[in-house]
This record gives C-alpha cells, structure tokens and sequence, in this order.
C-alpha cells in the first residue's frame, strides 16, 4: 500500500470519525431535550378537571367515613320507643345532636372520633361539591394536561428516552469495539 493511499484512508476515516461523532452528539442532545420535556409535562399544574374530581373524592370519601356512624345513630334513636312516640320532640336538642352530630362550639361529632364536615358531607355532599365546583372553575389556574393525558404522554416519553439511551448505548459499544471511544468532552 502506498503512502498516497494511506493519506487517503486516513481522510474516510476522520470523515467516519466525526460522522461517528455528530451521531453521539445528536443522541446526547435528543435524550436531554426528551428529559427536559418529561420534567416539564409532570411538573404541569392540575387541570381544573382534576381538581373538581378529587375535590368530589374527598367530599365522597368522607361522606362514606361518616355513613356507618349515622347508622348507629339511627339505630339507637330508632331503639329507643319513646323517641318514636313523641315524634323525636321530647328533647329535640338531644337527638339532633345526635343524629346529626353538628354541635355549636365543638368540632367533633358527640360520642364519635369524626369531625363534623364528616356528617356535612353526608348530608349535604352534593351542594358542598356542586359549590367546590363553582369555585374551582372560578380559579384563574394555569392548568396543564388532565392527568389521564399526561400519563399517556409521561410513558410515551419515558419509552423515547429508553429507545435513544438504547441506541446510545449501542452506538458507544459498537464505536468501543473498532478502537473508538466516545468522550463527550473530547469528540472530533
């Protein structure tokens, strides 16, 4: 082989080289805008949507919390004849109080562990999430995606950051194996 020659294969491979190169600079690049991206996404606020649905989780939940001890209550008003007889008026205050549990002062349902927007919820959920509703919908938010859309898109970009981390990978490893090693600092 002569020496022209040579000259002339060092030329294609510097070529490759920096071919070599400007491909893993590209994949180092994607791979971050794709990162930047996905902490953008799940850093988003809350839709509005959202918020109206776990606020209506909440007030539901504790609602349910609350519907066995009523029971009790009604039960044990319910047990007791005279209650029936008079028409629950003998000592209003009491079976109010304990039926309904809302007592002026205390923040607790009498004779239970639950506070008393436990028993409001119950009784009254469906105007409490109607005006949570209103209010939320009032918010001047800055919302992002609804959260079912961003778990789709989370995954999508968690699955095109794994694909170029794996053609990364597979690039430096075949460069690896013909005597080229890739340095982010040091690339031609």
């Amino acid at each position: 082989m002569s020496i022209k020659n040579a000259i002339l294969d060092f030329a294609g491979l510097r070529t490759a080289v920096q071919s070599l190169g400007a491909e893993h600079k590209r994949l180092i690049a994607e791979i971050e805008t794709l990162k930047r991206r996905r902490e953008d996404t799940a850093a988003q606020p809350v839709a509005k949507a959202d918020l109206i649905g776990a606020v209506n989780k909440l007030v539901d939940d504790h609602a349910a919390n609350y519907r066995e001890a009523l029971a009790e209550r009604l039960r044990n008003i319910g047990a007791q004849t005279e209650n029936i007889e008079n028409g629950l008026v003998a000592s209003p205050r009491s079976w109010q109080n304990k039926l309904l549990g809302i007592v002026p002062g205390i923040h607790r349902v009498p004779d239970t562990d639950y506070p008393q927007s436990t028993a409001l919820m119950l009784l009254f959920g469906d105007a409490i999430k109607a005006t949570l509703r209103r209010e939320v919908e009032a918010l001047d938010l800055c919302e992002g995606l609804p959260l079912a859309q961003r778990r789709v898109e989370l995954k999508r970009l968690d699955k095109e950051i794994s694909g170029a981390e794996e053609q990364l990978a597979k690039l430096r490893a075949e460069a690896s194996d013909s005597g080229i090693f890739l340095d982010q600092e040091r690339l031609p």
